[in-house]
């Protein structure tokens, strides 16, 4: 197991903050002690299943879990809600206390979210999640963990769970989720029907409503399959209602669409794609009635391989404005169209 000195771990901050310029990381032992840092223990971490947390200057969470054996365990922050704080992640031994993390992390994951790796061994461990300098917001927060000590029943980590969040439309991935080597169209969404990617490259010399799977870029590809997948979690997300029932609101957006309007479902998967440089005519994620019988269903791929992604909200409110025009124009919808912000 990775065991740090107190020398050890204040030469690896500072080390780090050298060559960052960053100087402002929360003193997990001093902060606790003089009452300038309150740690919020939430709950324990299931392997494989993202927790949502929030954290401020001064206020940060922690999850506890357990190895039965050696084991391999990668945490990783990543957008909830939209928000995109700068997140700092720690794992520390109850053993050893808060003076010596066993590891930091800044900015190792997406943009400035946290990703960190350690070989453990058995024992309790806590993964304790803040923010750098003035940042706050709210994250989401994921365990993997390879080896004997994951225990018999622990299941692999979705790789597309971030695309299955219907409430959150800027989602970004790690390298456990695939490059696909072909497209599979969403399941279970009829009389909604989507399409092969559209490939809109917005650099100089990339392809433009291109239906080929093969034209697309990695990240390009990784998006437009998470954008079917996004809309079938749509379709199958269930909530309760004020009456009491279970309802499908995305479900019932789309079928209120279809019966209050001349649409009859088809829609294009719409991909604007700027990995390789450009600026995103629609951005972020977008819906538009290019016509009456044809909806495109528009998510953008950025250079850092993150997506933006249609959401339920989205869907409801391009729902709810196209019906207003279509009530108006004899059932046309064509130009009506919502944007994610």
């Amino acid at each position: 197991m990775k065991k740090l000195t107190t020398l050890l771990s204040l030469l690896a901050l500072s080390g780090c903050m050298a060559a960052t310029g960053k100087s402002d990381y929360p003193d997990l032992a001093a902060g606790k002690a003089d009452g300038s840092l309150t740690v919020e223990t939430i709950g324990e971490l299931v392997f494989g299943e993202p927790v949502n947390g929030s954290a401020e200057p001064g206020r940060m969470q922690e999850w506890s879990f357990a190895l039965s054996a050696p084991a391999t365990v990668t945490l990783e922050t990543s957008s909830y809600n939209d928000d995109s704080p700068d997140t700092i992640a720690y794992l520390v031994s109850p053993e050893i206390g808060y003076e010596e993390p066993l590891e930091m992390d800044d900015d190792g994951g997406a943009g400035l979210f946290s990703r960190l790796t350690v070989d453990l061994d058995a024992g309790d461990y806590r993964a304790v999640v803040g923010t750098y300098g003035s940042s706050a917001g709210e994250f989401t927060l994921v365990a993997d963990c390879q080896g004997e000590g994951c225990g018999g029943d622990v299941q692999p980590a979705d790789p597309w769970a971030a695309a299955r969040d219907v409430h959150t439309m800027h989602v970004a991935f790690t390298d456990a989720t695939p490059i696909p080597e072909y497209y599979t169209r969403p399941e279970g969404v009829s009389p909604v029907s989507l399409s092969s990617p559209e490939w809109w490259q917005r650099w100089s010399g990339g392809e433009t409503q291109s239906f080929s799977w093969g034209v697309g870029t990695d990240y390009g590809k990784r998006c437009g399959q998470a954008s079917a997948i996004r809309l079938q979690a749509i379709m199958e997300y269930e909530e309760m209602g004020e009456d009491g029932e279970m309802h499908r609101p995305g479900q019932e957006a789309f079928d209120a669409l279809r019966e209050g309007s001349g649409w009859r479902g088809t829609m294009y998967n719409w991909i604007e794609d700027v990995s390789e440089g450009g600026r995103a005519s629609f951005n972020p994620a977008y819906m538009w009635a290019w016509r009456t019988g044809a909806i495109k269903w528009i998510s953008v791929t950025h250079e850092d391989g993150s997506c933006d992604l249609p959401t339920l909200d989205l869907v409801q409110r391009f729902s709810a404005t196209c019906l207003e025009r279509a009530a108006s124009n004899d059932g046309e919808i064509q130009g009506c169209r919502t944007s994610g912000r």
